[in-house]
């Protein structure tokens, strides 16, 4: 059964949120976040061209029959994925110059071509992302507050905003930004 194994995993990433109270844990699993969407966008892309490439291999193989790993599309792309990082040695007596030609492009294109743009990319979004990795850490604070702030029953909500006095009106000091003097004022969301 999955349940208890996928309980666990959400568990610890319940347990990431409690790290927000620190500003540089805050960071750092903002930044392991932003990171790991950068990763998934590359894989999704090298997903996709290892889908292409295999049913290239697979319609080749069809037009000269052979028992090979490219038989089907179900075995294709996970042969082709062995062979692209070296897990099997590449068994290529069944297969013509084409489909040689094929894997030869699809693991120049993977290995060299998408990999070094992913290098490229996580080092250009880690330098974005540590020059301002604390005001990141306060925007992802403020984020999991407002979300959690949802969860309040209304009443409590509402008591909690006119305790803080929002209606009230305010008067700028020197270092706030508009006419001295200048008052609050509400303004429409829409």
């Amino acid at each position: 059964c999955l349940v208890p194994p996928f309980a666990g995993v959400l568990m610890w990433m319940g347990t990431l949120e409690v790290l927000t109270l620190s500003t540089r844990l805050s960071a750092l699993t903002f930044s392991m976040g932003r990171l790991a969407a950068d990763l998934a966008r590359n894989f999704v892309v090298i997903g996709v061209l290892l889908l292409a490439f295999s049913s290239a291999l697979v319609v080749l193989q069809r037009e000269a029959p052979g028992i090979s790993e490219f038989d089907s599309m179900g075995l294709a792309p996970l042969s082709l994925l062995r062979q692209a990082i070296t897990l099997d040695p590449p068994s290529l007596e069944n297969v013509d110059v084409a489909g040689v030609g094929l894997l030869v492009v699809f693991v120049c294109l993977a290995n060299i071509g998408m990999l070094n743009i992913l290098i490229a990319q996580l080092s250009l979004s880690f330098g974005t992302i540590s020059r301002d990795t604390r005001a990141f850490a306060m925007a992802h604070r403020a984020q999991l507050c407002v979300e959690m702030e949802g969860f309040l029953p209304a009443g409590q909500r509402r008591k909690l905003f006119d305790s803080l006095g929002f209606d009230e009106r305010l008067e700028f000091d020197r270092g706030d930004v508009g006419v001295a003097g200048g008052l609050q004022a509400l303004e429409s969301v829409w």
